[in-house]
């Protein structure tokens, strides 16, 4: 064996360890960022003990979650951010897998919704963002209610 192909078969196999070791180690990616709901009654008064929603959707990677929250008694809640932590082949062939799952129903993007979902305060305009909507800066909201 020549000093060429030793060299060149450390090189190759130094090449395919690195690669691999780049394609699955674990990267974070921000979907949503942390969303503060502040829930007031008409007359100013913080409203505790309402539940609020969310729900969020990454389509592309076929990623979805979301949970219900209690306000506390100065009427908030705080969602956290959303971020997956997933190695970097799940990243670029997850979106190629989901429109083969899907097919013609598959969907692409980021969406992330909240919902005053208590059943004891009249209807609120809830919250809804898309694509780097969600994700470019925490989210603030803040509305009043009405009890039923």
């Amino acid at each position: 064996m020549t000093l060429r192909r030793v060299l060149m078969g450390l090189i190759v196999a130094t090449l395919s360890v690195t690669s691999l070791y780049i394609l699955l180690t674990p990267m974070e990616r921000k979907f949503v960022e942390s969303i503060t709901v502040i829930l007031r009654h008409d007359n100013g008064r913080p409203a505790e003990g309402i539940r609020v929603s969310e729900d969020w959707n990454a389509y592309s990677y076929n990623l979805r979650g979301g949970g219900d929250l209690i306000t506390d008694e100065r009427g908030q809640v705080s969602f956290p951010s959303v971020v997956a932590r997933h190695n970097l082949l799940f990243w670029l062939v997850g979106p190629i897998l989901t429109r083969i799952k899907y097919g013609v129903h598959s969907s692409s993007g980021i969406s992330a919704h909240i919902l005053i979902s208590d059943p004891s305060v009249g209807p609120v305009n809830g919250f809804s963002c898309v694509g780097s909507q969600c994700s470019e800066s925490p989210i603030a909201l803040n509305r009043r209610v009405e009890r039923n």
